[in-house]
Formats: C-alpha cells, sequence, structure tokens
C-alpha cells in the first residue's frame, strides 16, 4: 500500500500551450498511482481547458491556491485568488465541471483575514 503522488504545481497557461517543460514536470511513471496533479491560474477558461486535459492523464486534479510564493501570487494565482472570492469560484466550478476525475482544493488559511 502506498500513497498518493503529487507533480508539482503547474500553470494552467502552460498546460493548454503545450510548454514542453510543464510538460515534463507531469510525467510520471507506470508504478505511480494515484496521481494528483497540482494546478494554478487566474483564469477560469484557462483553468477549465488545462482540467479536461489533465484530467485524461491523473486521477486526482488539486487546485491550488494556497502558494503564497511571489512568483504565483503577481499573476494572480496561488494564495491572491483568496483575495478575490468571485474569482476563486468561478475557477472552482470550471475546474469541477470540467475534470473528469475528482477534484480537491489547497489553500492556506492565515490569522487576521
Amino acid at each position: 500500500m502506498h500513497g498518493i503522488v503529487w507533480t508539482e504545481m503547474v500553470n494552467a497557461r502552460a498546460v493548454v500551450h503545450e510548454d514542453k517543460k510543464t510538460l515534463k514536470m507531469l510525467e510520471k511513471y507506470e508504478n505511480e498511482y494515484p496521481v494528483a496533479y497540482q494546478l494554478f491560474g487566474d483564469d477560469a477558461e484557462y483553468m477549465a481547458k488545462a482540467s479536461r486535459i489533465l484530467s485524461e492523464k491523473c486521477d486526482i486534479l488539486d487546485i491550488n491556491m494556497g502558494c503564497p510564493a511571489p512568483k504565483i501570487v503577481k499573476n494572480g494565482g496561488g494564495s491572491d485568488l483568496l483575495k478575490d472570492i468571485k474569482k476563486a469560484e468561478e475557477i472552482i466550478i470550471a475546474v469541477v465541471n470540467n475534470s473528469k476525475v475528482p477534484v480537491t482544493l489547497k489553500m492556506r488559511l492565515r490569522m487576521g483575514r
């Protein structure tokens, strides 16, 4: 028995545009399962398209709304989505409605917010 294999988080736009570096990060071995792909982005349409693509290749799709890294947040992804609940809701609905696998959500709640 073993646990879930998680990939590094990948940008939805990079998945949709078939960025080679991004696709390389999603490579897996046959004996690795279940596999969860971690997806981030700030646009519901791109997140929907990426979830359709990725859910063909994984067992779980995880929306990252918890990463506080400046590189991610400055582009509106990760934990920055928690500042705009409407946009976060649109992204969650888009991913869930377009995924063929279960969807999870990673977030971090901070005191004082």
